[in-house]
């Protein structure tokens, strides 16, 4: 009997756990790309996106040449962060559902950006579907790695 309830409590605090992680709101996990030292490869991403970026990573060892979606910082859309870039950050959750939330960054790195994260629950936690990047020439990470996958650089 014993041995069921410390089971039973076992389980209890598991799924208290993994309540907690999934609950924590989606602009959290987008502020923290943004915290110093952050690695960029270590991004959650989908199986979606993850599938686009392998494939645009093989086209671009094959080719031997960078190619669309991988010359590039994601989450600054520029190859580098200017000092004092982060004291621009400003997050805002567009929407959020059980499935899918939108979070919006925007900063100044030279010149103003606007970035929509796209994020789609997954068993324990949100990860990345998509980047949209709404100034200048609004673009789509995805989009972008699906003609590097194709490309001939």
């Amino acid at each position: 009997m014993r041995r069921f309830l410390l089971a039973g409590l076992a389980m209890l605090l598991l799924a208290s756990a993994v309540q907690a992680q999934t609950s924590s709101p989606p602009v959290d996990l987008v502020r923290s790309f943004y915290e110093p030292g952050f690695d960029e490869d270590r991004l959650p991403l989908s199986p979606r996106l993850s599938k686009l970026l392998e494939a645009a990573i093989a086209n671009s060892k094959k080719h031997n040449a960078p190619v669309t979606g991988l010359d590039f910082s994601w989450i600054l859309n520029a190859q580098d962060a200017e000092p004092g870039f982060d004291k621009t950050l400003k997050f805002a959750e567009l929407k959020r559902s059980a499935t899918d939330a939108a979070v919006r960054v925007t900063f100044h790195n030279g010149r103003e950006e606007e970035l929509v994260y796209e994020l789609k629950r997954s068993v324990s936690n949100w990860v990345v579907d998509d980047i949209r990047y709404l100034r200048g020439t609004p673009a789509s990470l995805a989009k972008m790695l699906e003609t590097g996958a194709k490309e001939t650089p």
